[in-house]
């Protein structure tokens, strides 16, 4: 089996005078599938997780007119604009977040980067990563940049919950860090809150860093989150990543955050600074904007993505073998599928006679072979004809 979805497709790779970190991951195959969907007409995509609503009005708005009346095409300070800072720790604040503006934010290029700077700050060549599986897929591929170790940590099936008992095998003298997502990406539960206190807890025993990247935060349409970043007295062992990219619908925007203590954040400084200098400054006063727009602005986002949650299981549930865990947040769904394939082969099968485009489940960890993740994030007769297109593969297609 080949877990490299471009390369199991014919994708060439040039090896000679390659770096051996780089030959040693692959592109996320989230984007793999993206790439290789574009080799085909009318293409119904699952795959990369992109709300489909467009970015509030009151948002656009406001950049269009500052970019006619204002110069804002300058680099700005590394750690982002100060009034974005501020606003940020205001934010952090309702989630039982206390931050200081001046000192422990960083605004980023996109969750993902503060996420990589988090890695390269922290994680040694051989230290391990405790990262649960399945778990988003640009995780490992990090860690693995950083030469560090990805060690898997299985949540449970029945609900895709933390598995504490496991969590503690996998804890060594080697462990540096772990990286909790939550809601989850692919599976799109929801963590508990007793079980992130006692992740906490045996992290701060073992002085394990706390990774946190909770881009879906504010979307979840059961039960409650809860932020790990918020537990008490555990400021020197957390590093929390946020994004506007789902909440606002700002994907393409590229602009996140980063919280942590002022020394780690000056040491996740220089890997910022080394990589893009500042986050865009378009970027970061379209963050400002979206900060500041009334209550209320993106729940329409959170309404359509919910019955797009509702739509989407109610059309699994008509397709013979298949099954899943009922999402409780996020905007993905991780269906098991009772085909003889492994998921990189199934998933290039399925966009090559039904053209539609999944994430194979292997992407996301060991326990993720056999599953496929569908994102629910398109419009709603994307994921009617798509089901459609899905029930006539696994139903007929052989």
């Amino acid at each position: 089996m080949n877990n490299s979805a471009l390369e199991a497709y014919g994708k060439e790779f040039k090896s000679d005078n390659v770096a051996k970190r780089v030959l040693g991951t692959k592109v996320s195959p989230i984007k793999e599938m993206r790439i290789i969907a574009q080799d085909y007409n009318n293409v119904i995509s699952f795959g990369q997780g992109i709300p489909y609503p467009d970015t509030p009005t009151i948002i656009k708005e406001k950049l269009s007119k500052m970019l006619i009346e204002k110069d804002i095409s300058k680099y700005t300070v590394s750690p982002g604009l100060l009034e974005l800072r501020e606003k940020l720790s205001k934010k952090l604040s309702r989630l039982g977040i206390t931050a200081d503006q001046n000192k422990e934010i960083l605004v980023t290029g996109g969750a993902m980067e503060g996420i990589f700077c988090a890695i390269m700050a922290t994680v040694n060549p051989d230290d391990e990563v405790i990262l649960f599986s399945p778990g988003f897929s640009s995780h490992i591929e990090q860690v693995r940049l950083a030469g560090g170790k990805p060690i898997f940590s299985f949540l449970k099936e029945k609900d895709w919950g933390i598995d504490i008992d496991d969590f503690k095998k996998k804890i060594t003298k080697k462990t540096k860090a772990v990286i909790v997502s939550n809601p989850n990406n692919p599976t799109g539960s929801l963590y508990s809150k007793k079980d992130l206190i006692q992740i906490a807890k045996l992290a701060k025993e073992n002085n394990i860093i706390i990774i946190s990247d909770d881009p879906y935060n504010f979307l979840v349409y059961e039960g409650e989150y809860f932020s790990i970043a918020s537990i008490p007295d555990m400021k020197e062992n957390i590093i929390a990543c946020f994004s506007f990219s789902k909440e606002y619908a700002m994907t393409g925007y590229r602009i996140g955050y980063a919280f942590a203590t002022e020394g780690m954040l000056n040491q996740m400084m220089k890997i910022h600074d080394a990589c893009c200098i500042c986050a865009s400054s378009l970027s970061q006063n379209a963050a400002i904007f979206a900060l500041d727009s009334p209550i209320g602005t993106t729940d329409g986002i959170k309404k359509a993505l919910d019955e797009n949650r509702k739509m989407i299981m109610n059309g699994l549930n008509g397709i013979k073998g298949l099954s899943y865990v009922e999402p409780k947040g996020a905007y993905y769904i991780f269906v098991k599928y009772e085909k003889k394939a492994d998921s990189v082969s199934l998933a290039i099968d399925i966009l090559k006679k039904v053209q539609v485009e999944v994430v194979p489940g292997s992407a996301f960890g060991p326990n993720g072979e056999r599953h496929i993740r569908l994102a629910f994030g398109c419009r709603p007769e994307k994921i009617k004809e798509g089901l459609l297109r899905l029930k006539k593969y696994f139903e007929n297609v052989k």
